[in-house]
């Protein structure tokens, strides 16, 4: 490559259509070929179970949970803790969702889906692995979870980081022309700021990946959890029950089964005024729940209960709003 290939035609840029190239393989452009995105949570919210049914979602070509999969994609996807029991479990509860005994769709995963257990390999050694599977499986889109599991050096040494990432992995994925996901931890104890540096480690986490989805939910509810899109928002195309556009939505995972399902009533944008309330509800008819539970008699966490159900409110956010809601108290915050 000569170095005057590196610069762009400035004819050729104002004649690009930006997010309507067929190299996109998840929303308008959130995750492309050569691109990346990073799925992060913390331990136990679900980041592998929500991980692997995006990657079997991607390999039928299937939407999942409001995440629009543009075509049927050759998934890599590369893990290192869960046991044979955990995936079966997984792909089983998919298959039983979303499959059936629909033959032909078994067929496509079994031919587009390639899952790897890799335990004993970090840095460029590990890179040097993902590299010789690419070209046995040709992948559309390379997977691994968890990256902390491979990347080899301390998470807050950004030279090292930044070495690993755009160099060794992110070498290995522009030379194959597929898409990037890593699932990441949060930093312990995040007490807030800037939802898109929950990352653990340095802030070369928040700048390389072009995408992020971040995961969240209540240690006090199984597996009820908050999706948002903290990075690329635009571009993931994400919308609430109503239609309108949205960066979070509630889903939820069986109890009995690994089967993702999305809550009828997701939440909206934090962003604004409503603060996680879906558009179209008037304050007036949680309001008039409130007070309909508290004449029936109905105790606190009767009320909270059928607030969050009914409105699609985080228990958490429906408490807020019933204390907001108690006798005496005037306005809301």
């Amino acid at each position: 490559m000569n170095d005057s290939d590196l610069f762009y035609s400035i004819p050729a840029l104002l004649k690009h259509q930006p997010n309507q190239n067929k190299d996109s393989l998840l929303g308008k452009g959130f995750l492309t070929r050569r691109g990346s995105a990073m799925i992060v949570g913390p331990a136990g919210v679900g980041k592998s179970k929500f991980t692997q049914h995006l990657a079997f979602s991607m390999a039928l070509g299937m939407d999942f949970v409001g995440i629009k999969v543009n075509a049927k994609s050759r998934v890599l996807l590369i893990q290192a803790e869960d046991v044979i029991d955990d995936i079966a479990e997984s792909i089983q509860g998919f298959v039983s969702q979303m499959v059936g005994a629909d033959k032909i769709l078994i067929s496509e995963l079994t031919t587009n889906l390639h899952m790897a257990t890799v335990d004993m390999l970090v840095g460029q050694d590990f890179t040097k692995l993902v590299d010789r599977f690419c070209q046995l499986s040709k992948p559309d889109v390379v997977i691994i979870d968890p990256l902390v599991a491979f990347i080899g050096c301390d998470l807050v040494d950004q030279g090292a980081v930044t070495s690993f990432l755009r160099h060794d992995l992110g070498s290995v994925v522009r030379r194959h022309k597929c898409g990037l996901i890593c699932v990441h931890h949060t930093k312990r104890g995040d007490k807030g700021g800037p939802a898109v540096e929950r990352a653990f480690g340095g802030m070369e986490f928040s700048a390389f990946f072009r995408g992020i989805l971040d995961l969240t939910g209540d240690s006090k509810e199984y597996r009820e959890v908050r999706v948002k899109v903290t990075k690329r928002q635009r571009q993931l195309q994400l919308a609430d029950r109503f239609g309108n556009p949205t960066d979070a939505i509630n889903i939820t995972m069986g109890k009995d089964t690994v089967q993702w399902t999305r809550n009828e009533q997701c939440l909206d944008s934090d962003s604004g005024a409503t603060a996680g309330r879906p558009r179209k509800v008037p304050q007036v008819e949680v309001d008039r729940a409130i007070a309909e539970g508290r004449a029936g008699g109905e105790g606190e966490a009767e009320i909270v209960g059928k607030v969050a159900g009914k409105f699609g409110y985080s228990r958490k956010q429906a408490g807020r709003l019933v204390k907001l809601a108690a006798p005496g108290k005037k306005g809301r915050s």
